[in-house]
């Protein structure tokens, strides 16, 4: 989102991932995800095209109430700025008589989003298809709230300044193969209200599967788990927990205190959470950590070295339920990728019909 030539915040599809897992309703769920066509993989299923076993959308396209006529799909994402949330939020656009406030949207070419799995047979005829699908247009959809003539002359008039929340985003640290304990300088500023992160293995966009944050890709064998083992956070070189922390505390119990909802055990729920504030729903400040008082801002991480123990699977054969064993994947072996979220605090200040951001 800008306004004249400035970046006031950003976001990104994995952030809009995690964020509808900690802030959608549970009975809101189903409805956004049918908004955004966010489903499951179901190997041997997709109905968009259909064509069996080998692609769906990684958001998981495959319902019929996405097509407008059989061909076109629709699909509404709704964006969260720090305005779009409470109406006590909403921007004063009869402030910004100097400039305009755009949004840009950069997507990821159709063939992108859609599941791969690597099936030879059914390649060339699938890829011809999804190559001739395309971005028809977009829109926004906005909720207007109207003043009357004395408060339109009072927000053009006078200067204003707002507390707002904004995305620092860090995405892409590379976890090399082989290590299995690895620090990341964070470069946070700002009060930081909440952190975020996910760990991927790296060969996940390979298979156009954006959103699996755990340590199989696809059709793997076994049981999806966690890369991470746990974590520490360092602010100058000072340990921000008195031991570092488990991967289940991170995922679970800290999101239990203060989150309204909490991700589910699947591909897309293995998500790390730690909070500066007492509430994140608040709209009211309620606790932050000042990222620009700190030199250093480390995020310590230790990864799971599984070589010694198996994994198992149940399947039938010939009529009755057997156990596998294999060897469990090991990600520490494996390049895998981190990214970071953090939601933070700034001051916008309205002045002379112009907006600009108080700390960069």
């Amino acid at each position: 989102m800008e306004i004249g030539d400035q970046t006031i915040d950003r976001v990104t599809g994995m952030w809009l991932d995690i964020w509808s897992n900690y802030f959608i309703p549970e009975e809101k769920r189903s409805v956004y995800n049918t908004m955004v066509a966010k489903f499951p993989f179901v190997p041997g299923f997709a109905p968009f095209l259909n064509q069996p076993s080998y692609l769906q959308s990684a958001g998981g396209i495959g319902q019929d109430i996405f097509f407008l006529d059989g061909e076109h799909c629709e699909l509404f994402v709704p964006v969260p700025f720090w305005f779009c949330g409470e109406y006590e939020n909403a921007f004063p656009l009869i402030a910004l008589q100097g400039q305009d406030m755009r949004v840009r949207m950069k997507v990821r070419p159709f063939v992108e989003t859609m599941f791969k799995c690597f099936q030879p047979l059914f390649e060339t005829n699938i890829f011809t298809n999804v190559h001739e699908l395309h971005l028809k247009e977009a829109e926004l959809y906005v909720t207007y709230y109207h003043l009357d003539n004395d408060e339109r002359r009072q927000f053009a008039l006078n200067t204003r300044e707002y507390v707002i929340e904004d995305h620092q985003i860090m995405m892409n640290y590379n976890i090399p193969p082989e290590h299995t304990n690895i620090k990341f300088k964070l470069p946070l500023n700002r009060p930081i209200k909440d952190l975020y992160w996910v760990i991927q293995r790296s060969e996940a966009k390979e298979f156009n599967d954006w959103f699996n944050y755990t340590n199989k890709v696809l059709d793997e064998k076994g049981t999806p788990t966690h890369i991470m083992e746990r974590a520490q956070l360092n602010l100058n070189g000072v340990g921000r927990f008195w031991e570092p922390l488990d991967n289940r505390y991170l995922m679970y119990a800290k999101p239990y205190r203060a989150h309204r909802y909490i991700p589910g055990i699947d591909r897309n729920g293995f998500l790390y959470n730690y909070l500066f504030c007492i509430d994140p729903n608040a709209l009211q400040h309620n606790g932050s950590m000042n990222a620009t008082s700190f030199t250093e801002v480390v995020l310590d991480l230790t990864l799971y070295n599984v070589d010694q123990y198996m994994g198992f699977t149940e399947k039938i054969l010939a009529g009755e339920l057997v156990t596998e064993e294999f060897p469990r994947i090991n990600p520490s072996k494996l390049p895998t990728v981190l990214h970071v979220f953090a939601r933070s605090y700034n001051v916008l200040r309205i002045y002379n019909g112009c907006a600009t951001l108080r700390y960069k």
